[in-house]
């Protein structure tokens, strides 16, 4: 299958589903069999970095803004942190926890519960 999707930051790889981070700030959720679109959400503002998965949640960060929690089933948004000015590079995982950088050069862990 082939699905138009536009620019995208990167991609994360569900068990059913594929994660994409659009450069127009957007995220979305396509079915990994036939490319079907689940869920197309902008919960941020600039750029998108690529996704994440951590603790059971897609995790996008913006240049403009806050790093997001999305509902891997819906795209709604279960949790917002606010940096400062935005990130700087793309998070990782690293033993479930998210790590990045802000903009600010400083760098946030924010671990599972």
């Amino acid at each position: 299958w082939r699905a138009e999707v536009g620019a995208a930051a990167g991609i994360a790889v569900g068990v059913r589903v594929l994660y994409l981070a659009g450069a127009d700030g957007s995220v979305m959720a396509l079915r990994r069999d036939n490319g079907a679109v689940v869920w197309r959400v902008r919960p941020g503002e600039g750029i998108a970095t690529a996704p994440v998965l951590a603790s059971g949640a897609v995790v996008v960060g913006f240049s403009d803004g806050p790093i997001v929690t999305l509902d891997p089933a819906t795209g709604a948004v279960q949790g917002r942190y606010v940096p400062g000015p935005g990130l700087h590079g793309q998070p990782v995982v690293l033993d479930g926890a998210v790590v990045f950088l802000s903009d600010g050069s400083a760098l946030h862990v924010l671990g599972p519960d």
